[in-house]
């Protein structure tokens, strides 16, 4: 698969089905025509989702992106084993009981539903810095970067091989505004020109260790001295930003999704920063 150890289009087999759409998403010199590109695929994949149709569309990103298959979406995060995707190599070794951080859950690759409701909602511009915090293999950080005109897009991802994969794969892309940060974003800072943030519930709190409300201290941090927008699946940590005065509910959004056969609700929320709000 493409992304493993190949080195831009030249290296993909002849009868790779997705070979003409990747290069001329990520390879054809002509960058009007490769703009071109990216827009067209990206109405079709929003037509997807629109439709109902999101797990279509997202295997389609996948492999047209060459990432590996997810294999556990619906699976309670106790119950994912260390190798959660369809790749030699990739295996969690921080991450849950098996790791030993109970903190740190198992990665789940975001939904392109969620990636475009987050799009539009965190309307990013060549201005800004966007983090993913727990960006696993890079879908996300590789969605912002090809359909958001954001100057740079940074994943943190605590898992070594998740990060490392992230990185080449990126850079076999071209997307060379997009890196990915192999740390524990608990112990460390975010970037110093982060503007806005994605955070698909990567970790929680403990009760030894309350990760979530450490990380809601950075953000305000960072909110109460520069404008921050934050898009936010995690119930613990949007009541976080709701209450700490300086963060203000913006948008939400709720998506059904089935986990041991029973429907619930991803709701995903938008803050913003009192000085990223405007007038």
């Amino acid at each position: 698969m493409f992304g493993a150890g190949s080195r831009g289009p030249d290296a993909v087999v002849s009868n790779d089905p997705f070979y003409a759409r990747r290069k001329s998403l990520f390879f054809d010199e002509d960058p009007v025509q490769r703009a071109a590109a990216r827009a067209r695929w990206r109405d079709e994949l929003v037509a997807l989702v629109s439709q109902g149709r999101h797990e279509q569309a997202d295997r389609e990103f996948g492999r047209v992106l060459g990432l590996p298959e997810y294999r556990f979406h619906g699976v309670p995060k106790d119950d994912r084993p260390q190798e959660q995707f369809a790749a030699d190599g990739l295996v969690s070794k921080v991450a849950g009981r098996f790791g030993g951080r109970e903190e740190v859950y198992p990665p789940e690759p975001s939904e392109l539903r969620y990636l475009t409701w987050a799009k539009g909602a965190l309307n990013l511009g060549p201005g800004d810095v966007v983090v993913d915090v727990g960006s696993g293999t890079g879908k996300a950080i590789d969605f912002f970067g090809m359909f958001t005109d954001a100057k740079r897009v940074y994943g943190i991802e605590i898992e070594p091989d998740f990060a490392a994969f992230a990185n080449r794969h990126a850079a076999e892309l071209g997307l060379h505004h997009v890196r990915t940060l192999n740390t524990d974003i608990l112990t460390g800072c975010l970037p110093d020109d982060v503007t806005a943030v994605y955070f698909f519930e990567p970790f929680g709190s403990t009760e030894g260790n309350d990760a979530v409300g450490t990380f809601a201290n950075n953000l305000v941090e960072v909110g109460e001295h520069r404008p921050l927008k934050v898009a936010v699946k995690s119930a613990n940590l949007a009541e976080r930003l709701q209450e700490s005065g300086v963060f203000s509910l913006r948008d939400e959004m709720s998506f059904p999704y089935v986990i041991n056969g029973e429907v619930k609700a991803s709701s995903w929320k938008l803050f913003t920063s009192d000085l990223a709000a405007g007038p």
